[in-house]
């Protein structure tokens, strides 16, 4: 047996492609074949068939074949399976494949018997390359089974694990990985979010095998250490396993996230880069690169990286949410400058209405807790939003983002912008002829002078978003509102969705006085919910208790009775019951 003949049936018998084979592949066919090539693989059978059928007909089945040799020869190329040269004497198996089936189609058994022993003998001549033939064959086969929109979803998911393992070291099939890329991609029908989501696990999952059991073992350690904080260690291990396999991607990667935590951006990133060097469609390093960047405040880099991501990953939540972000920053910030100026120079505020989205809005002053429950001011604010859009140009709106402009009485001007993301309490949408209506709570340290804001929609065409609209909100002067207690408040929220309280009494005068809009993140963390109110008038409860001052707790209880008890129907920004917060409060 020669050289190679050994090293093919070794291959064989492993069933893997070792890593300094990797570049050994089957030649690239053309991506096209003529009919008469097809007749002649087939050989006289034709002839001898002849009889049975019209010769219309049979030519018609002759152009189907060569149409599915084609079609295969394309798909591969799509694949983008890159294969050295074989021996050019090797003949064409796609070819002696599809003349079998054209016998088989014709019950010409003898021909058929005749081809299938070809078959045979060309993989006894030519082992590796029929190895690389056949795994190649199995993986369109398998990716047409998760492309195929029609299969139930079992099926489908089925398919995306047999990609998965025939994509996993060390028995990679040639272009597996690139067929779960392009399904990624390419996935479609009613289940595509979850075939989408299983083709995204199993990508992940063949990125963490390197094909050795030592190495992976090293690996996950690491990942233990990562997940525990343990980020320098981390560093440490990962530094282990790339010293061992430095074409291992998966430990660079793994190494640039704790670099990331560490807040070590440039060395984050020149992981990140080795990683795209080595894999360069892994989504999830083209996002923590985009992180990367945007810690160190580029945020077009960021944005340029999350959109790369998107291209790989068309549903990747953190690139889709960074990329969403932008636009809509695009979107608000003309809105936003011009009233946070107006209100600077004392000039009057005008707020853009939107054409078919209306909102109305009012306020009222709420009893403010004492000093024990925290002070400050509190503000109810109710609004309502209506879709007027009819025909000829009817049009459903989805809620993106709100901003909200605070002009204190002081002078001071503090914009801040609030992502409504998808799944989130805060959004809806409107079709034509809806309407919206929600309250919410606003605590503040001082009082506020004037206050305006506006929505940003997207407009939807059969749920696919087509543009951007919004709806402006008139100038509103809280401190001339009334002044209204929790129960009033509770009465007048009935039929309002109760979105939350925003807690602004601990945002620095100097941070306000930067006009710089206050981001999601900040606003999350600004966000107390209903619940972390009640706590501190139970510290002060209890503080009362121990001096023996029972008046004093009854009053700190009161107080914080009057903050939480607006809406006691209602969910919080965090799901916690304003019932359910004041249950807490007084056990």
């Amino acid at each position: 047996m020669s050289m190679e003949r050994a090293v093919a049936s070794s291959a064989l018998d492993r069933m893997c492609i070792p890593s300094q084979e990797a570049s050994i592949r089957r030649p690239r066919l053309q991506s096209a074949v003529r009919c008469d090539s097809v007749a002649r693989c087939s050989g006289h059978s034709l002839i001898v068939s002849g009889h049975f059928f019209a010769s219309a007909a049979l030519a018609g089945v002759a152009w189907v074949c060569a149409r599915r040799v084609a079609g295969r020869r394309l798909h591969r190329d799509m694949l983008l399976v890159q294969v050295q040269s074989a021996p050019s004497d090797m003949p064409d198996l796609d070819s002696v494949s599809v003349a079998l089936e054209l016998a088989e189609r014709v019950e010409d058994f003898e021909e058929a018997a005749r081809l299938r022993d070809r078959i045979r003998s060309l993989e006894e001549a030519y082992p590796f390359q029929a190895l690389l033939w056949r795994q190649q064959r199995q993986v369109m086969q398998t990716i047409d089974q998760v492309l195929r929109s029609n299969n139930v979803l079992e099926t489908r998911l089925s398919a995306v694990k047999r990609l998965q393992e025939l994509a996993s070291p060390p028995a990679v099939a040639p272009g597996a990985e690139d067929a779960l890329h392009k399904a990624l991609r390419e996935v479609s029908g009613s289940d595509a979010e979850a075939v989408r989501r299983a083709i995204s696990e199993a990508l992940i999952a063949c990125w963490l095998q390197s094909g050795d059991e030592e190495t992976d073992s090293t690996l996950k350690a690491g990942m233990t250490l990562l997940d525990l904080g343990s980020f320098g260690e981390a560093t440490k291990v990962f530094s282990e396993v790339i010293e061992r396999v430095p074409t291992f991607a998966e430990a660079w990667n793994k190494r640039a996230t704790a670099f990331y935590f560490m807040k070590d951006y440039e060395a984050s990133i020149s992981d990140c880069k080795e990683v795209l060097r080595l894999k360069p469609r892994h989504f999830g390093c083209m996002s923590g690169l985009g992180k990367c960047y945007l810690a160190q405040g580029d945020a077009a880099r960021c944005l340029q990286c999350m959109r790369a991501a998107l291209e790989v990953h068309p549903d990747l939540a953190i690139a889709k949410r960074h990329v969403m972000q932008a636009r809509l920053q695009t979107a608000l910030e003309p809105q936003v400058t011009r009233a946070v100026e107006a209100f600077r120079k004392g000039d009057e505020v005008a707020m853009e209405q939107g054409e078919t989205l209306l909102c109305h809005w009012d306020v009222h002053q709420m009893v403010s807790p004492g000093p024990e429950a925290g002070g400050g001011f509190l503000y109810f604010f109710r609004l309502k939003y209506t879709n007027h859009s009819s025909q000829p140009v009817p049009c459903t709106a989805r809620s993106l983002a709100r901003f909200y402009v605070l002009h204190f009485a002081d002078g001071e001007v503090f914009p801040f912008t609030r992502i409504t993301e998808e799944g989130s309490p805060a959004q809806f949408t409107l079709s034509p002829g809806d309407e919206y209506k929600f309250c919410w709570v606003l605590i503040v340290g001082r009082p506020l002078k004037g206050m305006t804001g506006g929505t940003v929609f997207e407009v939807l065409d059969d749920d696919v978003a087509v543009g951007f609209t919004h709806a402006g909100l008139e100038v509103s002067c809280p401190r001339d509102a009334e002044e209204v207690t929790g129960d009033k408040a509770r009465m007048l929220g009935a039929g309002h969705h109760f979105t939350g309280h925003l807690d602004l009494r601990h945002m620095k005068k100097s941070n306000i006085g930067n006009h710089k809009q206050m981001t999601v993140a900040t606003a999350k963390a600004a966000v107390v919910a209903v619940a972390s109110v009640a706590a501190v008038a139970a510290a002060a409860a209890a503080a009362a208790a121990a001096a023996a001052a029972a008046a004093a707790a009854a009053a700190a209880a009161a107080a914080a009775a009057a903050a939480v008890a607006l809406l006691c129907s209602a969910e919080d920004l965090y799901g916690v019951g304003a019932q359910q917060a004041l249950k807490v409060f007084i056990a």
